[in-house]
């Protein structure tokens, strides 16, 4: 398939801080890692590669997580995987 008539879209500064607070939450958790970055790096590649209707899934997916994000700066990092929160389950 041709991509370059559907060019990718970069990531916008709250995209890119999110990415970078994500992955240094790994890095904390897994000293050394990269396996899961490149996990992740492959996943998005792969999904940015996937269309429906000449769209990205990769680009489905952000704007539906977009449009159902309504939290501000101030709570972003609730949302991601904190080491020390409790199991809802147990």
């Amino acid at each position: 398939m041709d991509t370059r008539s559907n060019p990718l879209r970069s990531a916008t500064t709250a995209e890119s801080d999110l990415r970078t607070r994500f992955l240094q939450a790994i890095e904390r958790q897994w000293p050394g890692s990269t396996g899961i970055p490149k996990l992740i790096a492959q996943h998005d590649a792969w999904l940015k590669k996937k269309q429906t209707n000449g769209r990205s899934w990769y680009d489905i997916i952000t704007d539906t997580l977009d449009e159902n994000w309504k939290g501000d700066a101030s709570d972003a990092d609730k949302h991601v995987y904190d080491a020390n929160a409790g199991d809802d389950a147990a």
